[in-house]
């Protein structure tokens, strides 16, 4: 992948990459969730649940107003990173790959927080709305609905949102930059929810009743 990426760069492209990769990494490491909750709720989310500086624990910590605000500035840090890129930057395919993974690892190592882990559920949102629109958004939508029938963990629900994008990506829109993106995304989401996900999966009541059905059967 890497060297499919040189093979489109050239001196002043590569400038350009470089300059909207950083763009996006610093938009993406602003810890919105954290400044509105410390602004509207007077609270610190890192000592909130599981301490993940996210919108989940705005919304927690500030009730739906904060948690709502803090979904719509993280999705928008990742959006805005990716249309700025194409837009002022006239980057497409291949060279927005790096600039779609730089807010979500801004989001998700913010030199802000001092590096804090956080889990970039809501940027990965707004970057996959900013490279794909709508369908992508959907994509993942279908996979994460799947997931939260079957079981009750949330880590399980956003890796499965993120697998119905690297689907969608290879099978739907048929974009090779897209699975390239798809498949660091998932790698850093993977990275990011690691603890939830050496956890017993938990399914629900209705899924274990109907599969000790078909095993008596």
């Amino acid at each position: 992948m890497i060297i499919h990426l040189l093979s489109f760069l050239d001196h002043s492209a590569l400038l350009t990459v470089l300059l909207w990769t950083g763009v996006g990494y610093l938009l993406g490491s602003i810890p919105f969730s954290l400044l509105l909750s410390r602004w509207l709720a007077g609270t610190d989310i890192r000592r909130v649940g599981d301490g993940n500086p996210g919108a989940y624990n705005a919304w927690q910590a500030g009730g739906w107003p904060v948690g709502v605000l803090a979904i719509l500035c993280d999705v928008g840090k990742g959006l805005l990173a990716l249309l700025m890129a194409q837009q002022l930057g006239g980057l497409s395919q291949w060279l927005l790959v790096p600039v779609a993974l730089a807010p979500i690892l801004g989001h998700a190592f913010s030199p802000f927080l001092h590096f804090h882990k956080a889990k970039a559920v809501a940027t990965t949102l707004g970057v996959w709305l900013g490279l794909s629109g709508l369908p992508g958004i959907i994509a993942f939508a279908i996979g994460a609905f799947v997931a939260m029938g079957l079981q009750e963990e949330h880590a399980w629900v956003v890796i499965a949102g993120m697998c119905s994008i690297l689907v969608f990506s290879i099978f739907i829109a048929g974009q090779l930059s897209w699975v390239a993106a798809a498949v660091l995304n998932l790698l850093l989401l993977l990275y990011t929810h690691r603890a939830e996900l050496h956890q017993p999966v938990h399914l629900h009541n209705r899924v274990g009743e109907l599969l000790l059905r078909r095993r008596s059967s």
